[in-house]
């Protein structure tokens, strides 16, 4: 295959990205790749750990910068995999990409329950507590709706959808093809490889998703939270786990993470193996992060947790939305951290193999593509073009 494959994404490169996203796999098979980074151009400048440089990556700071690659010979014919989501804040980008004409493919994934009615009660929030700002979103939201209506945007010539939930959704797209999400693909190679245990006695994980210092919060406007009474909440919740039930809690660390030792009153921290430690855990405990999809293909109990300044913080956003939504529908029980003082108060309630089975088809896989990995289902539709 001689085409070049562009990525365009509003986060910084990391090693997860090489990963999850197949630049590893392509560069392998000596395929041209560039990661295009414009998340300086949406956002500003953000810092985010575990960022990575590379030979390959770009960070054009206007859309003049923008446009002057797009006409470079060798971008002409390239495939563009958009890590960009279509909204009012990137008409713009794709407008221009539109004009040009360029080949575009979008992946879509991690669309748990509770995502979009999250989002609605967050407009509902926005209007009351600050309308001016909630009426400008609005009218780029229906720019950008109104814009692809009138055909304005360019469609996507191959969609990559993971699960039944967004294989059946309605996209700007030619083409819709079944793939895996990441986890699960990660899940399926971590089987097939066994290895030992990574913690000798019994434990049970803490899914991190680093909300002390998440830059998806910046990202997405919201504020931040009070690192000390958070770490405090957690880790006296965690204590009446371990008194309860005798295991040990161990933290498997978000990506971007980089903890002091002691940040969770000495617990053992661990980087890149989630898939690892839940295989083996006696059960899981997490917020909204998508890693509980190694929870739901291990058949491990889940336990949902929140604090209260989460509560006050996210409480009509998609983050607590999500955490009431998945405990829903896997029927896991779910804490408020804050409300809980003795450990009789929690309980780690049974798996319901239907529900953990529909979370599966819905959003982690689909019956086409379980069995392959997506890498190979994405290298089998771009080299065939």
């Amino acid at each position: 295959m001689s085409r070049k494959v562009i990525y365009i994404g509003h986060a910084h490169l990391s090693e997860k990205m090489e990963r999850d996203w197949y630049i590893n796999y392509l560069r392998a098979r000596n395929v041209s790749v560039e990661y295009w980074d414009v998340l300086p151009l949406l956002f500003g400048e953000i810092d985010e750990p575990g960022a990575i440089n590379a030979n390959y990556l770009y960070v054009p700071k206007t859309y003049d910068a923008i446009e002057a690659m797009l006409c470079h010979p060798e971008n002409i014919d390239a495939y563009f995999v958009m890590l960009v989501n279509y909204a009012g804040s990137t008409v713009k980008l794709y407008r221009l990409l539109g004009k040009h004409h360029v080949r575009m493919i979008y992946i879509l994934w991690a669309a748990f329950p509770g995502e979009r009615s999250g989002r609605a009660q967050q407009v509902l929030h926005g209007l009351i507590s600050n309308p001016l700002t909630l009426v400008k979103k609005a009218f780029n939201a229906i720019k950008a709706r109104i814009y692809k209506n009138l055909k304005f945007i360019q469609p996507f010539e191959i969609v990559f959808a993971a699960g039944q939930v967004l294989m059946r959704s309605e996209q700007h797209s030619a083409k819709m093809v079944p793939i895996n999400f990441c986890d699960y693909d990660q899940y399926m190679r971590v089987m097939s490889e066994g290895g030992g245990r990574l913690v000798n006695e019994r434990y049970a994980v803490f899914l991190d998703v680093y909300l002390t210092n998440q830059s998806d919060l910046v990202i997405f406007g919201l504020k931040a939270i009070n690192p000390s009474e958070y770490l405090q909440s957690l880790n006296h919740f965690f204590e009446l786990l371990e008194l309860k039930y005798g295991v040990k809690v161990v933290v498997a660390a978000h990506p971007k993470a980089n903890y002091n030792p002691e940040t969770f009153n000495g617990r053992d921290i661990f980087c890149g193996v989630t898939p690892e430690l839940v295989r083996d855990a006696e059960f899981v405990i997490s917020h909204h992060s998508a890693s509980v999809s190694y929870a739901v293909l291990n058949r491990k109990p889940i336990i949902f947790v929140y604090t209260e300044e989460m509560n006050i913080l996210y409480g009509h956003t998609p983050i607590i939305v999500v955490i009431q939504s998945m405990a829903d529908f896997l029927g896991a029980p779910i804490y408020n951290t804050n409300e809980i003082t003795e450990c009789d108060q929690i309980s780690i309630g049974d798996v319901d193999s239907i529900r953990y089975e529909k979370f599966k088809y819905d959003y982690l896989t689909t019956h086409e593509s379980e069995h392959t990995t997506t890498q190979e289902i994405f290298w089998r539709e771009i080299s065939a073009r």
